[in-house]
């Protein structure tokens, strides 16, 4: 399912930006979209495969696979230069994490008035509690520079940003 990701600043209408997550077989696709003017945004230029601590100061998609049962959750960024990272948090609240998790597919796209990415995620470099797709909840995010950073989630349930917030989580798609 592809979703709108809504701004947390409600005045930051003039793009659109979509975002889709789904579990082919033993890998999570996301698929995030950018159009409208983008011209103000800083999109870098694509310069490594790196991982990479801190993308979420700048442009940045994210990606958060929580299992419901045990709160356990990992935070993926991708940065369009192509630097990434995956962090594995045992609750809400530890401390950062690098995890071992790879990426099998980083493709970008992009032209004047749009932008593309798409993640392909081995789910079997995944910690072993993260095998039962079915108890798999998301969360689809954005940071976008200009000249300051703004924040698009599937929504927003706090008076600041908090991707880390497990109540704006959904059910991902499985595709068999």
């Amino acid at each position: 399912m592809t979703y709108s990701l809504i701004p947390f600043k409600r005045n930051e209408t003039s793009l659109e930006v979509l975002a889709s997550a789904s579990i082919k077989t033993d890998l999570i696709e996301l698929k995030y979209e950018l159009s409208g003017p983008l011209e103000s945004i800083m999109i870098p230029d694509e310069v490594s495969r790196d991982r990479k601590i801190g993308l979420w100061e700048s442009t940045c998609f994210e990606f958060f696979l929580l299992d419901k049962n045990s709160s356990s959750y990992y935070e993926f960024n991708f940065s369009p230069s192509g630097m990434w990272n995956c962090f594995f948090f045992k609750k809400s609240g530890n401390e950062l994490s690098e995890s071992p998790c790879q990426i099998s597919k980083f493709e970008v796209d992009k032209g004047a008035n749009y932008f593309e990415l798409v993640i392909h995620i081995d789910l079997n470099s995944l910690n072993q509690e993260f095998q039962n797709i079915d108890e798999f909840l998301v969360n689809l995010t954005a940071v976008l520079e200009k000249e300051k950073l703004s924040y698009w989630a599937l929504s927003h349930g706090l008076e600041k940003p908090n991707f880390h917030d497990f109540k704006t989580y959904v059910e991902i798609k499985k595709v068999r």
